[in-house]
């Protein structure tokens, strides 16, 4: 089973595709100021900005709730890698739950192909 991040899930939901797997609770604030940042630069325009966040509300997504418990573990891993926090916390859950992670991140996906089969 999969888990994405924002930036898959967005193009995904772009080129009309549907998904089905596992996301972070954060995903959708994620996936709300993508959208807004592509409206005001004008790469979608206010209804179709709507439009992909009902889409992304509509799709088969369970979602993963970060657990304040694993904040050292998500932080120290960011550290480590040289990420932000919200990329390590799907590289954290990615491994915590034994699910591949799906990115268009280049950054977090050559980190993942390191991390994910360790």
């Amino acid at each position: 089973m999969n888990l994405y991040d924002t930036s898959e899930i967005f193009e995904l939901l772009k080129e009309g595709k549907y998904v089905s797997g596992y996301v972070l609770d954060l995903t959708i604030y994620e996936f709300a100021n993508v959208v807004w940042k592509n409206v005001l630069r004008k790469r979608l325009d206010k209804n179709a900005g709507l439009d992909l966040l009902r889409l992304f509300l509509e799709q088969d997504i369970e979602i993963i709730r970060v657990d304040p418990e694993d904040g050292k573990g998500i932080l120290s891993l960011a550290i480590e890698k040289g990420l932000t926090a919200y990329d390590a916390a799907y590289l954290f859950y990615a491994r915590k739950y034994g699910l591949n992670l799906k990115t268009r991140d280049k950054k977090l996906s050559r980190v993942w192909e390191e991390y994910g089969d360790t």
